[in-house]
């Protein structure tokens, strides 16, 4: 791997512009071969016997798509990078990622609905990690040596 010196590269707004627009598609794309194939599959295959919960999911999937797609217009239309690693973009394109696992699963069993668990489970566990834990588990701040003298001599009172 060969060693990169001096400035990193950066993108140009026109480039940011046009990579998400080739992003905000590729998810579009995502979500339409998601969900159109299982909802057509619930409509024709199941239509005496399907189950409330089934169109229920489907309906809460189709919400979640919704406020994905509209955040991330929301990020287009203000020119972030949707491609930035670690941002807010990357958690809206796992939440679809996950949903479209969901709903691909569920045309075979309603358990498909189960990795939905997953959305909460890494978002208490990025908050324990992130926020909870540093904040509990904090280390004291070091003392000077001017400090532990006097914490000494308070002690031996």
């Amino acid at each position: 791997m060969a060693v990169v010196k001096g400035k990193l590269g950066t993108k140009g707004a026109k480039q940011i512009k046009e990579e998400n627009r080739t992003t905000y598609n590729f998810y579009t794309y995502i979500i339409l071969g998601a969900n159109i194939p299982v909802i057509i599959m619930h409509l024709l295959l199941r239509m005496g016997n399907i189950e409330w919960t089934h169109l229920g999911f489907l309906t809460f999937s189709t919400l979640i798509y919704i406020l994905c797609m509209k955040t991330m217009r929301s990020m287009l239309n203000s020119q972030l990078d949707l491609n930035m690693e670690a941002g807010m973009a990357e958690h809206v394109k796992d939440i679809i990622f996950v949903t479209a696992a969901c709903q691909v699963l569920s045309a075979v069993s309603l358990y498909g609905w189960l990795l939905w668990l997953m959305i909460p489970g890494v978002a208490i566990y990025k908050l324990w990690v992130n926020i909870i834990a540093p904040w509990i588990f904090e280390a004291p701040p070091e003392m000077s040596e001017k400090q532990q003298k006097k914490l000494e001599r308070k002690r031996r009172q």
